[in-house]
């Protein structure tokens, strides 16, 4: 009985009529890049007069303790937008992979690694299997690390220049056939010029521009200092918060694999 109703109303008929499609919005550049950051950092530490701009060596100072406070952001928790699934392809009787800038894999050296597991080939039905991390003692432990066989456990050891993983056991020429894969953690770009893109997603822009309001606000009045670092400290755990697998639960459960024989075995 509605409808009749509101076909009859000559200035509510428009209310039938489906919604638009919703309006896909856009970042403007100029919001993501190190002078927009530089120049709110320096606004709400009070150095910035209105209506100024920095001059270049203001810049270069502080696009330097910019990535610095980059770079020591990503050392405290997950950045998941940097985790890249990288696929490794063994060579049957080697077990060390290097990751670096000379390394066996060259390429920008990783953080760390976060995962790992083994991808069988096509032929042999492209099923993944699981693969263990061991500590430097454990790897130590073992009695011999050049035997060949199946890849089930990696021993990664990180270098000033390089990312080295080493596996065991040794692939053989079987083994060899499918890929290895390491979820790293990339580093950072960092800025160069003024107008390049902060390698960080556009929610974390208030982080930067209040952590490095922080940083440079020494010498301001008492009150300009507490409200920067107040601020910093804010915006961080905010996005720490954030920056965190929440869109799925995580249920840790016993590996069933690994526990049968623990029950049942000793009947």
């Amino acid at each position: 009985m509605l409808l009749p109703l509101l076909l009859n109303l000559d200035s509510t008929a428009a209310l039938l009529v489906p919604p638009g499609p919703i309006p896909v919005g856009s970042t403007p550049v100029t919001d993501n890049t190190a002078y927009s950051i530089i120049c709110g950092a320096m606004w709400y530490a009070c150095l910035l007069p209105e209506g100024e701009d920095p001059d270049s060596e203001i810049f270069a100072k502080h696009i330097r303790k910019l990535n610095q406070l980059i770079n020591f952001i990503c050392t405290k928790g997950i950045r998941l937008w940097l985790h890249q699934d990288a696929a490794v392809t063994l060579v049957a009787g080697q077990g060390l992979y290097t990751f670096g800038l000379t390394g066996t894999s060259v390429l920008t050296k990783p953080t760390q690694i976060v995962d790992q597991y083994y991808l069988y080939s096509p032929a042999n039905g492209g099923t993944r299997r699981p693969v263990h991390r061991i500590s430097r003692q454990q790897w130590d432990m073992l009695s011999v690390t050049t035997q060949r066989g199946p890849v089930t456990q990696i021993f990664v050891d990180p270098q000033q220049l390089s990312l080295n993983v080493n596996v065991w056991l040794t692939p053989d020429a079987n083994e060899a056939l499918g890929t290895l894969h390491l979820v790293f953690r990339e580093q950072v770009v960092n800025f160069v010029g003024l107008v390049d893109g902060m390698n960080f997603p556009i929610e974390w822009a208030l982080t930067l521009e209040w952590g490095l309001a922080s940083q440079i606000c020494q010498g301001q009045p008492a009150a300009v200092i507490s409200r920067c670092d107040a601020m910093a400290a804010y915006f961080l755990q905010a996005l720490e918060e954030w920056d965190a697998e929440h869109e799925t639960s995580i249920l840790p459960q016993p590996d069933q694999r690994m526990c049968n024989r623990r029950r049942f075995g000793n009947r």
